[in-house]
């Protein structure tokens, strides 16, 4: 095993339905006897969250509740959450995603070489952070020309699997806007720039990641309101969490399979 990246033998694999490429949901059961919920497997939280039975007005009305007296196991928790979530389609998270109308998979364990295009090798990052799944951000690039968005102050960039779109500070969406200058109905996407991320991997090394004009522009079906927005990273790079190594791997997703 080369160092400080990991060795994992096996693997559990749990089928993700995907909410307009954007959000990753899957069924857990919860308490005993389990009650079903839809949830989404967040890297960027450590709580588990669902609604209450208790909880009927607001965020709560659309979703599915949990219901403690039907629970053997159930204990109470003084702490409360206030983040609103009702118009999502799913009940809760899971404090830890492939193309167009396919479902994606999550694998705890050995990462699936199945969903990775063969003949990619994985990219190891280290994280940063001690909170959160951060790794070092050296610049973005237009047609692999740099910004220099990140020369008077360090960078980051959180890969996290509860985040519906690529997003960043005005500092960066705004000079990537100015020089894309997409089209209110996307006639001119074909003509585009590509997107990259240059990031510094375990070894020191600048590793650059690209987005395609396909991988980064949402098209709705009214062409009046088509807007300009990151489809989440992990759709186009197959991600693996690594917590006993805190690393972060990414190589290009396999969509055909």
């Amino acid at each position: 095993m080369e160092k400080n990246k990991p060795n994992v033998l096996s693997y559990i694999q749990e089928d993700l339905l995907n909410f307009h490429n954007s959000q990753f949901i899957a069924d857990i059961g919860v308490g005993n006897p389990p009650q079903v919920f839809k949830v989404v497997f967040d890297t960027g939280s450590s709580n588990l969250a669902i609604p209450s039975t208790k909880c009927i007005k607001g965020g709560c009305a659309s979703h599915k509740k949990f219901n403690p007296n039907k629970s053997r196991t159930f204990t109470k928790n003084l702490k409360k959450s206030l983040h609103p979530f009702s118009d999502l389609p799913f009940d809760g998270i899971v404090g830890l995603g492939f193309s167009d109308r396919q479902s994606g998979a999550i694998t705890f364990g050995k990462a699936n070489k199945k969903y990775t295009v063969e003949g990619k090798s994985i990219e190891w990052f280290p994280v940063i952070s001690l909170y959160y799944w951060e790794i070092n951000l050296l610049d973005i690039q237009l047609s692999h020309k740099n910004l220099f968005l990140c020369e008077s102050k360090k960078c980051r960039a959180a890969i996290d699997t509860g985040s519906s779109l690529i997003t960043g500070p005005s500092t960066f969406i705004q000079p990537l806007l100015e020089k894309i200058n997409l089209e209110r109905d996307c006639s001119n996407k074909e003509s585009l720039p590509i997107i990259s991320f240059v990031l510094k991997n375990v070894e020191g090394k600048e590793i650059t990641l690209d987005f395609m004009p396909e991988d980064y522009i949402i098209e709705e079906g009214d062409t009046e309101n088509n807007t300009l927005e990151c489809n989440s990273f992990i759709r186009k790079y197959y991600t693996i969490f690594d917590n006993d190594h805190k690393l972060i791997g990414l190589i290009e997703a396999n969509h055909n399979f």
